[in-house]
């Protein structure tokens, strides 16, 4: 059992090893030769800087799946700390084609609010591209809190006419269906 618990550990450190290298390293600013290019593009938005393996690994496997898929896009990743910055840059080069990816987890509803709300300005920004919201949880608490951030949500996500928002389990799969019709 302590071979296995040390050969986890070493596994996962190295998953945070290539998360820093892969992610935490890139910036905005240095997209922007990326940016003025004239190839189709997707951009993905929203990977995590906080410290959750978890999402990490997400945000790796992600992005891999998007070079296998997309081998014909170019790809800009931006942090989630990066995330209106990166709004800013992007309403200056993004085109029609381009395609945009937020990042998956567990944080559509009330519970991640910062999370919400830099989804909410990607989709009121960029209403003529295709956005897929990668595979989340959704909570919306049952709360005046909640209440009103789900009226917000539905809102918004149903206002865009090229959404596609995936679903980690069943429970957020139906919750979704039902409240985000669009």
């Amino acid at each position: 059992m302590k071979n296995f618990l040390k050969v986890i550990f070493r596994m996962l450190k190295d998953i945070k090893a290539n998360v820093e290298i892969a992610f935490y390293k890139l910036k905005p600013k240095s997209s922007m030769k990326i940016l003025k290019g004239y190839n189709k593009k997707i951009f993905y938005l929203m990977l995590p800087t906080h410290g959750n393996l978890g999402d990490q690994a997400i945000a790796l496997a992600t992005q891999k799946m998007l070079k296998d898929q997309f081998a014909d896009y170019e790809i800009v990743t931006f942090n989630d700390e990066d995330t209106y910055q990166a709004i800013g840059l992007m309403r200056k080069y993004i085109k029609n084609e381009d395609i945009i990816f937020l990042h998956g987890g567990g944080n559509i509803g009330d519970i991640y609010p910062d999370a919400e709300r830099e989804r909410y300005s990607i989709i009121k920004n960029f209403k003529n591209n295709k956005i897929v919201i990668m595979t989340q949880t959704s909570t919306f608490t049952d709360t005046l809190p909640g209440h009103w951030q789900l009226r917000k949500a539905k809102k918004i996500y149903n206002s865009h006419q090229d959404l596609t928002m995936l679903a980690r389990e069943d429970r957020s799969y139906k919750f979704m269906k039902k409240n985000f019709s669009n």
